[in-house]
């Protein structure tokens, strides 16, 4: 029988409260070693369903954020330039673009799910908190513009009234949503950046850390300057925002590759441990 643990500490898998266990022993909810609840918040020992919620999220939205783009950039291109798309099919395309952009927002939604083990002692202002609420600000701001580009006599592009009679219903949803998405790309970006930079940490990856500073400044800039210069700013840093993500979900994979590698470590060991002892030669014990 072991020492009993006498801290705050709770099972990085499920949550329990491991004050009075053995630190020998197992988490009665979930199973889990004690000892390896105690080893810190590196994600290496973290739940391996919270890790694998975590790569899951992100690939969505990568993927999804991805064809988004693409599908706008297309329609907008071949709308703009080569004009062989009539109305309806270039609001048929953005609404698909919008489409893939929620699904890769609620894959961002996915990535930011709280740790199971470090759920109690979450500040509620936290980067992840708030960086979910980013996302869910940027669906519905952008469900609004669009319900609100349907409404008649909305405006083609949001710009202020040159009198009272321009303040109209249509052009006031218009701004409110847009006021909205903005918010909540504002949140999205940042916060979702310091969550990240939080996961990097723990990944115990500095060069990860690093680079989710710089790009809070790096990004904006590349964004602003680059659509005045050549109009593929946003395009730029989101693709190098993406590229960050991707190299956050190779840390986690990373982290799930040792955590089964050591557990087929452990299961071979306790299987040896467990063989029979090996059978007796026949001719063995007989005297000659």
């Amino acid at each position: 029988m072991g020492d009993s643990y006498t801290g705050n500490a709770t099972c990085n898998n499920c949550g329990y409260s491991l004050h009075g266990l053995d630190v020998d022993g197992a988490c009665p909810e979930c199973g889990r070693a004690v000892l390896t609840s105690l080893q810190g918040d590196s994600l290496r020992f973290a739940s391996p369903d919270y890790l694998l919620t975590l790569r899951r999220g992100i690939t969505i939205a990568i993927a999804f954020g991805i064809a988004s783009m693409v599908i706008v950039f297309v329609t907008e291109v071949v709308t703009t330039v080569i004009g062989r798309l009539g109305p309806g099919s270039r609001q048929a395309g953005l609404w698909v673009g919008l489409l893939m952009s929620w699904i890769a927002a609620a894959g961002f939604i996915q990535f930011t799910t709280v740790d199971p083990g470090l759920g109690d002692a979450e500040q509620p202002g936290s980067a992840r908190r708030l960086a979910r609420l980013g996302a869910v600000l940027m669906i519905g701001g952008e469900l609004a513009s669009a319900l609100a580009g349907m409404l008649p006599g909305a405006p083609t592009r949001l710009t202020l009234p040159t009198s009272a009679a321009g303040l109209t219903l249509p052009w006031l949803a218009s701004l409110l949503s847009g006021l909205v998405m903005w918010a909540g790309f504002l949140f999205y970006f940042f916060q979702g950046l310091l969550y990240a930079e939080w996961l990097f940490r723990r990944a115990r990856d500095p060069n990860g850390v690093r680079a989710c500073r710089r790009y809070m400044i790096l990004l904006p800039i590349i964004a602003v300057f680059g659509t005045c210069v050549c109009g593929l700013g946003p395009y730029v840093a989101k693709t190098l925002h993406w590229h960050l993500l991707w190299t956050l979900r190779t840390r986690i994979a990373d982290s799930l590759a040792v955590q089964r590698m050591e557990q087929v470590i452990a299961d071979n060991v306790a299987r040896g441990a467990t063989l029979p002892p090996p059978a007796q030669d026949p001719g063995e014990g007989r005297q000659s």
